[in-house]
């Protein structure tokens, strides 16, 4: 089975990136933290694979 492509999301403004930066280091909800965080390192062109890894969930919880 073919996997999608490797980076799921790319931040299309420094705004953006502000606003996820903020809900990752601040936001009260510790998922929705993790959310932003992934979400930055996918931008920063961080694989799938390696997101999983660092989180430590499934891949199709990354994807999702």
């Amino acid at each position: 089975m073919a996997y999608p492509a490797a980076v799921f999301a790319k931040i299309k403004s420094e705004k953006q990136r502000e606003e996820l930066t903020t809900l990752w280091k601040q936001h009260v909800n510790h998922y929705t933290r993790i959310r932003g965080h992934a979400i930055l390192l996918s931008d920063d062109n961080y694989s799938i694979q390696q997101i999983v890894d660092i989180f430590g969930v499934d891949r199709d919880t990354v994807r999702s």
